[in-house]
């Protein structure tokens, strides 16, 4: 519904010796406060003038209510709800509060206008435990049409038993047969067990032989390690022996080639004097 400056101003002249007024801009800076408003929030008009409304703002109030607010009040509507501010000392109160939007005569958005009541703290407790009554109603409904739920379920359930034992005989064979399985199914388990006992002693026997026979083999390794450390300073000593006696081979092996190369070369001299000497007697 939409209201005229005129009706609006009227509206606040009325209410003013009794309800809390303020007026914002619109972007929310407070522009007009009334003298109600100034005692309760202890602040003087000339500390709220220019100032963001929020200054009042107690932490407590989710942000949630002021941003359904500002969509409410943006999109021309009244907002109405409880609010817990804070005033300059600190003191938190609490208002049930009306947030009208001023048009002018073409029905564009001028100014917000805020009419606030001041709720006492029984009033607020009353409103707090009438929630948490309707809460508790609620859930106590819920609770209850969950229990008819379930006993509509075992009316369906116990019919359908009722049906299928009609004969008090057969209820008493079934329960017979359920002894015997659960008997057969005792007596299963127990040898189940002792099976598993004896497997699990097998399995213990067989660890505690491993790890003897794991310590032996670890013992002898040391043992062996012992021994073998003078074996392979032996070994290294005999291959470097093999190995000098290898280089003293092949140089023997170089100078008995070169000897032979000079032998070749004697005989070669030898036989060319023969000649020469044959040569000089035939002459």
């Amino acid at each position: 519904m939409k209201h005229s400056k005129e009706e609006i101003e009227q509206y606040v002249e009325i209410v003013d010796k009794v309800a809390i007024i303020s007026k914002t801009d619109l972007k929310g800076n407070i522009t007009f406060v009334n003298d109600i408003f100034c005692d309760v929030a202890g602040y003087t008009r000339e500390e709220l003038i220019g100032q963001p409304h929020n200054i009042l703002r107690h932490p407590d109030m989710p942000k949630a209510t002021f941003a359904n607010l500002w969509e409410t009040i943006q999109s021309k509507q009244v907002w109405n709800g409880k609010i817990k501010n804070r005033a300059k000392n600190g003191n938190a109160y609490h208002v049930n509060a009306n947030i009208l939007p001023v048009h002018d005569k073409n029905g564009n958005v001028l100014e917000y206008m805020a009419v606030r009541f001041l709720m006492t703290e029984e009033m607020e407790e009353q409103r707090k435990f009438k929630a948490q009554v309707i809460k508790k109603l609620g859930e106590e409904k819920s609770k209850q049409l969950s229990l008819n739920k379930e006993i509509k379920q075992l009316y369906i359930d116990i019919k359908q038993l009722q049906s299928q034992n009609s004969n008090s005989g057969y209820a008493a064979e079934q329960l017979e047969v359920e002894k015997k399985n659960k008997k057969k199914m005792t007596q299963q388990l127990h040898s189940y067990e002792n099976e598993l006992a004896n497997m699990t002693k097998m399995a213990e026997s067989t660890i505690k032989n491993a790890k003897t026979k794991t310590e032996s083999v670890e013992l002898q390794a040391k043992i062996a390690l012992v021994k073998i450390g003078p074996l392979e300073s032996k070994i290294v000593k005999l291959t470097s022996m093999m190995q000098a006696q290898k280089t003293e081979i092949i140089k023997l092996d170089d100078s008995v080639q070169s000897q032979a190369k000079v032998i070749v070369n004697l005989k070669d001299v030898i036989s060319s004097l023969e000649e020469d000497k044959r040569r000089l007697i035939n002459g």
